[in-house]
């Protein structure tokens, strides 16, 4: 699972592990998946299944839970997906400086409502002794398509496509 964060638009991808089963949520201006995200969440935590990402644990389970614990107050607060992208974005930003700055995360990883497995933490690729980047790690392994994002996250989405 990944999650992109934008200042206007959310993305989150889940591919199963041992299906071929691929789901994108979107959450913009255009397009508002924040209900059949929670739902999709709910369904993880009750078949007490794992999300698998790289800095999941530090990243994408705080936006989860950030969703989840707000499931009751975020659609009163941010009735519409453009406001709810940017609450998303903010929060993105606010986990970011956490770890820029070395603090606690807000959620640490026993309080999670999803458990993890963190291919970053598994290999130990957050000691300073063997940091490394997604990027570098997929250009070790022989990655046959690196990608880099395409536009800076504080790019404004104007269009559906």
């Amino acid at each position: 699972m990944d999650y992109e964060t934008l200042s206007n638009c959310f993305i989150a991808v889940f591919e199963g592990y041992k299906t071929d089963d691929c789901l994108v949520f979107q959450i913009h201006k255009f397009k508002n998946d924040y209900k059949a995200l929670i739902e999709f969440l709910g369904e993880n935590r009750e078949k007490n299944e794992f999300h698998v990402s790289y800095n999941g644990i530090a990243f994408d389970s705080q936006i989860t839970e950030f969703l989840i614990r707000g499931e009751k107050t975020i659609p009163e607060l941010y009735p519409d997906g453009e406001n709810l992208a940017k609450a998303i974005y903010a929060k993105a930003q606010e986990v970011i400086n956490k770890s820029n700055f070395k603090e606690w995360q807000e959620y640490p990883e026993w309080k999670l409502s999803i458990k993890q497995i963190d291919v970053f933490k598994l290999n130990h690729w957050d000691n300073p002794a063997k940091r490394s980047s997604l990027k570098w790690i997929q250009y070790s392994m022989d990655w046959d398509n690196i990608q880099e994002m395409p536009i800076h996250h504080n790019t404004e989405i104007t269009t559906l496509e």
